[in-house]
Parts: C-alpha cells; sequence; structure tokens
C-alpha cells in the first residue's frame, strides 16, 4: 500500500508561487484521515473551531503519496469558516468503516486487498475509515490505541477473525480466501447470524448466494521485459497445503527434484522484482496454489501458468469459481492441468488470456465493485432497505449448529 502523507501549511498572505514543504513537516495520515484536522479536534463545535482557528488567512492542505512525492490531494482555505464547512461536510458527520487487520505485508493478498480496501473508501470520499490492527499472532489482541466505536459504525472483519473483538453492532465479514482453508468450517458459528458477508470470489459452487467485493490491486511492475526464455518451469506452492490438495511429504518430494533440476522455487524469493526477473526467463510457471495473483501476473510477464487442477473442479467449475468477476473472466492463456492439450491451448491462446488478465484488474470492476459496496451498506444499515445483501444465515444456513 502507498503510505500517504498530510502537509499542512498556513499563510498570512496569499502568495502566487506554491512553496515547496519541507519533509520533515509532514504528518502521517497513514491510519486516520481525521489527522487533516487532528485528533483532538474531532469532538470540537463549530465555535470551539472557530475559536482554534481564530487567526484569518490562507490555509492549504497537502496530501502527498510519498513514494512518487505527487501531490494526491489539496484543499485550499481563504476563511476560518471554510475550514468549518468542509470539516462538517466531509468528517464530522460521516460514519466510519473501520477495517481490522495485521501490519502491511505486500506478500500477502489477503492483507494486500484489506489495506487496498482502506485506500478506496478513504479515496470515495463518502465514509470515513480507519486500520484497526492486530497481532498476528494473537488476533483477539488490538495493536492500535483503544477505539470508542459507536452503534453507527461498520467493522470489516477478514475471515480468520473469531468472534467480534472490538465489540461492534454493524460487522462484515470479508472471505478473502474461503472458509476451511486456512481457518475451519467452524468458525462460522463464532459469528452473529445477522453479520454481512461478503466473498472476494463467487466461489458459486459451494454457496447459493453470495456478496462479491472483487478489489483487485493491480502492479504494473509485472511486464514482458521480452527476454530469451528457458524451456523450463519455476514453481509455486504457497496455500497448496491449505486447499487439501497436497501434502507435506509429497511436497518435500517435488522441491527435491525442482532442486535437482535446477529450477526455482517462487515461494524462496524474497522479492516482487526477484518473481518479476523469473516469470521473465522461464516458459512456464507451474502452481499447486490454484487461488493466487500470481497466476495473471505470470501471464503479464509472458510466463504461461499451468494450474494444478482444484479438488474435483472441472475447468469450467474452476473458471466460474476463482477467475470471474461480475463483468469478465480468465479463460485464457493457462494450462489447466500438466497435459499436453492444455499446454498448447495455453500457448496459443497466450495473447487473449493477457487481454482478458488486464480487464480483470481494470478500475471498470473496481469502480462497480466499490460503488455497489457502499450503496449497498448505507442502504442496508442506515436506509433499512436490502438489495439482495446476505447475511451468515442467508449464506451458511446449512452449516451453522
Amino acid at each position: 500500500m502507498n503510505k500517504i502523507m498530510l502537509h499542512k501549511r498556513k499563510f498570512r498572505h496569499i502568495k502566487k508561487e506554491i512553496v515547496q514543504p519541507r519533509p520533515e513537516t509532514y504528518i502521517d495520515i497513514d491510519i486516520n484521515i481525521y489527522k487533516i484536522f487532528n485528533k483532538d479536534l474531532i469532538n470540537l463545535t463549530d465555535e470551539e473551531l472557530k475559536k482554534h482557528y481564530n487567526t484569518i488567512g490562507i490555509y492549504e492542505y497537502r496530501i502527498y503519496n510519498i513514494d512518487t512525492f505527487n501531490l494526491e490531494f489539496k484543499l485550499n482555505y481563504t476563511t476560518t469558516d471554510e475550514i468549518i464547512n468542509y470539516y462538517n461536510e466531509n468528517i464530522k458527520n460521516k460514519k466510519t468503516i473501520y477495517i481490522y487487520t495485521p501490519k502491511i505485508n505486500n506478500n500477502c493478498g489477503g492483507i494486500s486487498a484489506l489495506y487496498n480496501l482502506y485506500n478506496l473508501i478513504l479515496t470515495s470520499h463518502i465514509f470515513n475509515t480507519q486500520i484497526l490492527l492486530f497481532d498476528h499472532g494473537d488476533r483477539t489482541k488490538v495493536l492500535c490505541p483503544k477505539i470508542e466505536i459507536s452503534d453507527k459504525d461498520i467493522i470489516i472483519y477478514p475471515e480468520i477473525i473469531y468472534n467480534n473483538p472490538l465489540k461492534g453492532k454493524n460487522i462484515i465479514r470479508w472471505i478473502l480466501l474461503g472458509i476451511g482453508i486456512e481457518v475451519p468450517n467452524n468458525i462460522i458459528n463464532s459469528w452473529n447470524n445477522f453479520d454481512i458477508v461478503y466473498n472476494w470470489l463467487p466461489m458459486n459452487k459451494e454457496l447459493k448466494k453470495y456478496n462479491q467485493l472483487y478489489l483487485p490491486f493491480f502492479n504494473d511492475k509485472f511486464i514482458n521485459k521480452n527476454y530469451v526464455r528457458m524451456d523450463n518451469k519455476c514453481y509455486l506452492f504457497k496455500k497448496s497445503i491449505n486447499c487439501n490438495l497436497i501434502n507435506i511429504e509429497l511436497i518435500n518430494k517435488i522441491k527435491l527434484q525442482i532442486k535437482k533440476n535446477n529450477e526455482v522455487i517462487i515461494d524462496d524469493l524474497k522479492s516482487t522484482e526477484e518473481v518479476i526477473e523469473v516469470f521473465n526467463k522461464y516458459k512456464f510457471f507451474y502452481t499447486f496454489d490454484p487461488i493466487t495473483a500470481y497466476i495473471p501476473y505470470a501471464m503479464l510477464c509472458g510466463c504461461i501458468p499451468i494450474i494444478e487442477p482444484y479438488k474435483n473442479y472441472t475447468k469450467e467449475e474452476f473458471i466460474n469459481n476463482f477467475c470471474s468477476t461480475q463483468l469478465n473472466s480468465l479463460k485464457h492463456g493457462f494450462a489447466y492441468g500438466n497435459f499436453p492439450s492444455e499446454i498448447d491451448f495455453a500457448e496459443k491462446t497466450l495473447d487473449l488470456g493477457i487481454k482478458e488478465a488486464l480487464n480483470m484488474f481494470s478500475n471498470d470492476i473496481i469502480n462497480y465493485n466499490l460503488s455497489k459496496f457502499i450503496n449497498d451498506i448505507d442502504n442496508y444499515y442506515y436506509k433499512n432497505i436490502n438489495n439482495n445483501i446476505f447475511t451468515i444465515m442467508d449464506v451458511y444456513s446449512d452449516k451453522l449448529y
């Protein structure tokens, strides 16, 4: 996730030239956009705000992307009243969505998705949003200062969280990987039957009802560098054990053979740059993990994915469950199983598959899903309108006890 920084500068007189900010004056708002006005101002009345900002002048607030140093967001004010109006319209009366997550880890797709959701909600300007960190070793332990969550606020938990550690009223369970993979199936019995459920991907073979919230983050560093390729494979295991596709003993045997062949295991690489280099040097990417973003990323680098079939799913079922959104699907450019006919199909359709992969990351699907998500939860929680929003009871009624 790109860290966003805020620079606040007060001018006593209008200046024609923009004064360049000094890095030491940055205020980190990575956790809470409220810091536009400082935390201690949140509960002030209008009169108290006027006393706080009693100097008439030009106020300029700038939010920068610290990675690119580009200006992301800018607010200009000429009077104290304009500051108060902005505060009232955009901060004070907004409801807050709290996102419960571990510290950022770009090698974990689920964690990256949670931070990406935070950034998308933040830029939508519909809700306030705040990251609440928990200890990955003890998922009930909140690492941030104690927060008082009101009955109007919303909490988003990933599927790995038992119970309701933040004791909130309005709960959304975002199923990023799938129940029964990293957590046991009975975790749903620790949730409230009226918690809302959203899934990253449909998985409609296993669920009769689902809400989809698919918000991919696109890393544009994955490109084809047109290297001369080695006609062999690189490998990924990652979630294959959790998916019950392969056991440790077999993995160790396969890894031993891979090392004898001087081939590469993606799991052992330490950086994204190394992965990109491997995808550009190898012809095939064999993955035992069928639920990984490395499948489209390998294609974008010109490396053909060979996917170990998932359980008893046919190729069509696999595409419908793991490679589809409401607007598009990834159907070409990969082999489903290590079969000559599938590999031949993948080679012949790679260019089409790359176009489909790019569509899976498109702004169209992100905007569609984000807009629908925000409208749905606003209607459900605050307007008493239920546009086919499904709860734990709706989705998992046959699994509850």
